[in-house]
Order: C-alpha cells, then structure tokens, then sequence
C-alpha cells in the first residue's frame, strides 16, 4: 500500500494539512483526527482531478494510507489560507525547476476549471465590479486570456 506524507499544524482554533508531494492538497478540521479524515478524501479526489486532466496516475498509487510525517504545534491560526505550504514545501531540498513547471501545469488546470464554472455566468455576475476592487470577472478573463 502507497503511504503519503502528510503534514499538521494544529493551532487553537483548528488544524490545517497538506500532502506536499501532492501541491494543493490542503484541508483543515477542527481536531487533527478529522483534517485526517479529509485528507484522505482531497487526496482521492486530486488523483480523479489529474486524470481529468490526461495525466497518468498508477493504479496502485490509487491505494494509499495517509501517515503523518510532520505535526507541529502553532500558537496562530493554521487554517487560515493563502499559506505557500499547499504549493511548495521543502525544507530540506530546495525548489527545483521541476518543482516549479509541474506547479504551473497544476495551476493552469485550475485555471481551466475556474473558466469553465464561470463560462456559464450571466453577463451582470461578470461585469459587477466587487467593492473596492478594480476589475469585474470579465475583465480578469479579458486581462488573463491572451
């Protein structure tokens, strides 16, 4: 059976976890048994994700058990996000160039899968400028397209 490293950071209000061989496999539970549990699932799920998406997963890699190689203890709010750790970790080994072109091929999954949940919206949802911000989703899919 496939093993994946999964790290924790348990904080006062709740623990965070990623995969960081899995870049964006990221979840949070309130007990670190529960973000466990999800991880379990994401993790599940980005394999399905990467077919979509013509990449080759093996089978066996299919059958895994989630093991924690990392928990740290937090005194801040670890399920906060817009943390790097989903993306890159390595404290170790240094990002390597590889680490960086599969990291945009994901991203530009992504951002296939956004355009296509918003290709559907109707023209008020795509032009209504939230406030304080500078542009309506048309204009980040017109700014981001070319």
């Amino acid at each position: 059976m496939n093993k994946i490293e999964v790290c924790l950071e348990i904080g006062p209000e709740g623990t965070s976890a990623f995969a960081p061989e899995y870049p964006g496999c990221w979840v949070f539970g309130r007990t670190p048994e529960r973000a466990l549990v999800k991880m379990e699932t994401v993790i599940a799920e980005w394999f399905e994700w990467m077919e979509r998406h013509g990449e080759h997963i093996p089978t066996d890699m299919k059958v895994f058990k989630v093991e924690v190689a990392e928990m740290m203890s937090v005194d801040y709010n670890p399920v906060e996000a817009g943390k790097p750790e989903p993306l890159f970790w390595r404290e170790v080994e240094p990002v390597t160039r590889r680490d960086i072109a599969r990291t945009i091929r994901l991203m530009t999954y992504s951002r296939e899968d956004l355009l296509s949940l918003v290709s559907s919206l109707e023209d008020s949802c795509l032009n209504w400028l939230p406030p304080n911000k500078p542009r309506t989703i048309r204009k980040l899919f017109e700014t981001h397209s070319s």
